[in-house]
Protein backbone atom coordinates (compact mmCIF):
# COMPACT_ATOMS: atom_id res chain seq x y z
CA UNK A 1 0.00 0.00 0.00
CA UNK A 2 1.24 3.29 -0.78
CA UNK A 3 1.63 5.96 1.69
CA UNK A 4 2.33 9.68 1.27
CA UNK A 5 4.28 11.19 4.49
CA UNK A 6 3.37 14.63 5.16
CA UNK A 7 6.03 17.36 7.44
CA UNK A 8 4.54 16.35 10.13
CA UNK A 9 5.36 12.61 10.78
CA UNK A 10 8.52 13.48 9.65
CA UNK A 11 9.74 15.48 12.27
CA UNK A 12 8.00 13.71 14.75
CA UNK A 13 10.19 11.01 13.95
CA UNK A 14 13.04 12.86 14.59
CA UNK A 15 12.27 14.34 17.63
CA UNK A 16 11.98 11.52 20.36
CA UNK A 17 10.65 14.08 22.64
CA UNK A 18 7.34 15.12 20.15
CA UNK A 19 4.22 13.50 21.96
CA UNK A 20 3.61 11.65 18.49
CA UNK A 21 7.01 9.95 18.45
CA UNK A 22 6.45 6.41 19.29
CA UNK A 23 3.04 5.95 17.16
CA UNK A 24 4.47 7.88 13.77
CA UNK A 25 8.04 5.81 13.96
CA UNK A 26 5.64 2.93 14.42
CA UNK A 27 3.77 3.60 11.13
CA UNK A 28 6.38 4.63 9.30
CA UNK A 29 8.22 1.48 10.15
CA UNK A 30 5.25 -0.70 8.60
CA UNK A 31 6.89 -3.17 6.39
CA UNK A 32 3.50 -3.42 4.21
CA UNK A 33 3.60 0.54 3.57
CA UNK A 34 5.66 1.83 0.47
CA UNK A 35 6.55 5.36 1.58
CA UNK A 36 6.66 8.40 -1.14
CA UNK A 37 7.86 11.55 0.01
CA UNK A 38 6.75 14.60 -1.64
CA UNK A 39 9.36 17.05 -2.78
CA UNK A 40 8.11 19.94 -1.37
CA UNK A 41 6.97 18.14 1.88
CA UNK A 42 11.13 18.03 2.51
CA UNK A 43 12.03 21.85 2.83
CA UNK A 44 9.51 22.23 5.33
CA UNK A 45 10.26 19.23 7.58
CA UNK A 46 14.21 20.20 6.87
CA UNK A 47 13.20 23.73 8.08
CA UNK A 48 11.26 22.42 11.01
CA UNK A 49 14.27 20.00 12.21
CA UNK A 50 16.43 22.52 11.43
CA UNK A 51 15.48 25.32 13.62
CA UNK A 52 13.84 22.99 16.29
CA UNK A 53 16.78 20.50 17.05
CA UNK A 54 19.84 21.80 15.29
CA UNK A 55 21.69 21.29 11.63
CA UNK A 56 23.70 17.98 12.97
CA UNK A 57 19.36 16.91 13.47
CA UNK A 58 18.54 18.37 9.75
CA UNK A 59 21.79 16.64 8.46
CA UNK A 60 20.70 12.85 9.96
CA UNK A 61 16.99 13.75 8.30
CA UNK A 62 18.23 14.17 5.39
CA UNK A 63 20.44 11.30 4.75
CA UNK A 64 17.57 9.50 6.24
CA UNK A 65 15.55 9.83 3.07
CA UNK A 66 17.36 7.74 1.23
CA UNK A 67 14.71 5.00 2.36
CA UNK A 68 12.22 6.76 0.82
CA UNK A 69 10.88 7.41 -2.65
CA UNK A 70 10.85 10.89 -2.90
CA UNK A 71 8.57 12.32 -5.78
CA UNK A 72 8.94 15.66 -7.47
CA UNK A 73 5.61 17.71 -8.21
CA UNK A 74 3.80 16.42 -11.54
CA UNK A 75 3.10 18.83 -14.15
CA UNK A 76 -0.58 18.43 -13.19
CA UNK A 77 0.10 19.60 -10.00
CA UNK A 78 1.19 23.03 -10.74
CA UNK A 79 -2.08 23.73 -11.92
CA UNK A 80 -3.44 21.80 -8.82
CA UNK A 81 -1.58 24.42 -7.12
CA UNK A 82 -2.50 27.36 -9.59
CA UNK A 83 -5.79 26.86 -9.09
CA UNK A 84 -5.88 27.86 -5.37
CA UNK A 85 -5.07 31.55 -6.80
CA UNK A 86 -8.15 33.48 -8.70
CA UNK A 87 -7.53 36.17 -10.82
CA UNK A 88 -9.75 39.45 -12.26
CA UNK A 89 -8.50 41.92 -14.99
CA UNK A 90 -6.46 43.53 -12.49
CA UNK A 91 -5.51 41.14 -9.63
CA UNK A 92 -5.13 37.80 -8.71
CA UNK A 93 -5.22 36.28 -4.93
CA UNK A 94 -5.00 32.65 -3.51
CA UNK A 95 -8.38 31.40 -2.75
CA UNK A 96 -8.10 31.65 1.25
CA UNK A 97 -11.66 30.44 1.48
CA UNK A 98 -11.31 27.32 -0.64
CA UNK A 99 -13.13 24.73 1.56
CA UNK A 100 -12.00 20.57 1.35
CA UNK A 101 -14.43 18.17 3.60
CA UNK A 102 -15.42 14.71 2.86
CA UNK A 103 -15.24 11.30 4.34
CA UNK A 104 -12.26 8.46 4.47
CA UNK A 105 -13.04 4.96 5.27
CA UNK A 106 -10.76 2.60 5.88
CA UNK A 107 -11.23 -1.57 6.29
CA UNK A 108 -8.98 -4.39 6.91
CA UNK A 109 -9.57 -7.87 7.25
CA UNK A 110 -7.40 -10.95 7.52
CA UNK A 111 -8.81 -13.80 5.37
CA UNK A 112 -6.46 -16.35 6.33
CA UNK A 113 -2.96 -16.74 8.45
CA UNK A 114 -1.43 -16.01 4.98
CA UNK A 115 -4.51 -13.94 3.22
CA UNK A 116 -5.48 -9.87 4.07
CA UNK A 117 -7.82 -7.84 2.28
CA UNK A 118 -8.01 -3.77 2.84
CA UNK A 119 -10.25 -1.31 1.13
CA UNK A 120 -9.58 2.20 1.45
CA UNK A 121 -12.56 4.48 0.51
CA UNK A 122 -12.55 8.81 0.06
CA UNK A 123 -14.95 10.94 -0.97
CA UNK A 124 -13.70 14.44 -1.26
CA UNK A 125 -15.60 17.65 -1.75
CA UNK A 126 -13.33 20.16 -2.37
CA UNK A 127 -14.97 24.06 -3.46
CA UNK A 128 -13.87 27.58 -4.36
CA UNK A 129 -15.00 30.52 -2.06
CA UNK A 130 -18.36 30.33 -4.57
CA UNK A 131 -19.00 27.09 -4.30
CA UNK A 132 -17.80 25.64 -7.26
CA UNK A 133 -15.76 22.29 -7.52
CA UNK A 134 -12.18 22.94 -7.60
CA UNK A 135 -10.49 21.55 -10.54
CA UNK A 136 -8.97 17.88 -10.65
CA UNK A 137 -10.15 16.84 -7.52
CA UNK A 138 -12.20 13.58 -8.04
CA UNK A 139 -14.76 13.07 -5.39
CA UNK A 140 -14.63 9.51 -5.55
CA UNK A 141 -11.27 7.29 -5.46
CA UNK A 142 -10.96 3.48 -4.30
CA UNK A 143 -7.65 1.53 -3.48
CA UNK A 144 -7.91 -2.64 -2.71
CA UNK A 145 -4.89 -4.22 -1.96
CA UNK A 146 -4.91 -7.86 -1.49
CA UNK A 147 -1.54 -9.21 0.44
CA UNK A 148 0.10 -12.69 0.34
CA UNK A 149 2.11 -13.68 2.64
CA UNK A 150 3.17 -17.23 2.65
CA UNK A 151 5.56 -19.06 5.80
CA UNK A 152 8.71 -18.23 3.72
CA UNK A 153 10.47 -14.97 3.22
CA UNK A 154 8.30 -14.19 0.11
CA UNK A 155 5.68 -11.23 0.03
CA UNK A 156 3.39 -10.37 -2.91
CA UNK A 157 0.50 -7.84 -3.52
CA UNK A 158 -1.72 -7.09 -5.76
CA UNK A 159 -3.53 -3.25 -5.69
CA UNK A 160 -6.75 -1.59 -7.64
CA UNK A 161 -6.85 1.89 -7.89
CA UNK A 162 -10.01 3.00 -8.92
CA UNK A 163 -9.96 7.16 -9.26
CA UNK A 164 -13.82 8.69 -9.76
CA UNK A 165 -14.24 11.66 -13.04
CA UNK A 166 -13.17 14.79 -12.22
CA UNK A 167 -13.30 18.47 -13.37
CA UNK A 168 -10.93 19.87 -15.89
CA UNK A 169 -9.48 22.26 -18.04
CA UNK A 170 -9.35 21.27 -21.74
CA UNK A 171 -6.46 20.82 -22.97
CA UNK A 172 -7.08 22.59 -26.06
CA UNK A 173 -9.35 25.28 -25.88
CA UNK A 174 -9.29 26.03 -22.11
CA UNK A 175 -13.02 25.34 -21.58
CA UNK A 176 -14.12 23.59 -18.34
CA UNK A 177 -14.58 19.21 -18.85
CA UNK A 178 -15.04 16.60 -16.73
CA UNK A 179 -11.99 13.62 -17.06
CA UNK A 180 -13.59 10.18 -17.33
CA UNK A 181 -12.67 7.81 -14.32
CA UNK A 182 -10.24 5.37 -14.41
CA UNK A 183 -9.15 1.81 -12.93
CA UNK A 184 -5.27 1.39 -12.18
CA UNK A 185 -3.76 -2.27 -10.95
CA UNK A 186 -0.81 -2.68 -9.21
CA UNK A 187 1.53 -5.94 -8.23
CA UNK A 188 4.29 -6.37 -5.77
CA UNK A 189 6.70 -8.75 -4.54
CA UNK A 190 9.93 -9.26 -2.01
CA UNK A 191 11.95 -11.73 -0.96
CA UNK A 192 13.64 -11.38 2.35
CA UNK A 193 17.36 -12.92 1.93
CA UNK A 194 18.03 -12.46 5.69
CA UNK A 195 17.04 -9.95 7.85
CA UNK A 196 19.80 -7.20 6.32
CA UNK A 197 18.79 -7.65 2.35
CA UNK A 198 15.18 -7.76 0.57
CA UNK A 199 14.78 -7.89 -2.64
CA UNK A 200 11.36 -6.51 -4.28
CA UNK A 201 10.05 -5.85 -7.40
CA UNK A 202 6.95 -3.60 -8.35
CA UNK A 203 4.83 -3.27 -11.50
CA UNK A 204 2.19 -0.38 -12.06
CA UNK A 205 -0.32 0.00 -14.34
CA UNK A 206 -0.43 -3.92 -14.52
CA UNK A 207 -2.29 -3.99 -17.61
CA UNK A 208 -1.09 -1.15 -19.62
CA UNK A 209 -4.45 0.98 -19.68
CA UNK A 210 -4.65 4.49 -21.09
CA UNK A 211 -5.81 7.00 -18.75
CA UNK A 212 -4.98 10.64 -17.95
CA UNK A 213 -4.93 11.59 -14.68
CA UNK A 214 -5.53 15.38 -16.20
CA UNK A 215 -7.06 16.41 -19.41
CA UNK A 216 -4.20 16.39 -21.97
CA UNK A 217 -1.59 14.52 -19.50
CA UNK A 218 -1.29 10.56 -19.73
CA UNK A 219 -0.82 8.36 -16.96
CA UNK A 220 2.48 6.04 -16.86
CA UNK A 221 2.36 3.51 -18.74
CA UNK A 222 2.86 -0.09 -17.68
CA UNK A 223 6.08 0.45 -15.28
CA UNK A 224 8.31 -2.59 -13.51
CA UNK A 225 10.88 -1.34 -10.87
CA UNK A 226 13.03 -4.07 -9.16
CA UNK A 227 15.59 -3.69 -6.56
CA UNK A 228 17.64 -4.24 -3.21
CA UNK A 229 16.85 -2.79 0.18
CA UNK A 230 19.73 -3.39 2.83
CA UNK A 231 19.50 -1.91 6.41
CA UNK A 232 22.63 -1.21 7.99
Amino acid sequence: MIAIVDAGPLYAVADADDLDHARCRAVLEREELHLVVPTLVITEAAYLIGSRLGAMAEAVFIRSLAGFEVEPPALEDWDRIADLIVCDSNTCNNTTLAHTWGVESFVRARLTDTVSVSLNETYTRAEDDHGNDLKRRPKHRTDVRIDYRPPKAARFGFEALLVGRQKDVDFSSGGVVYDGSYAVFNLTTSYDLDERVTLYARADNLLDREYEVADGYRGLSRTVIAGVRAKF
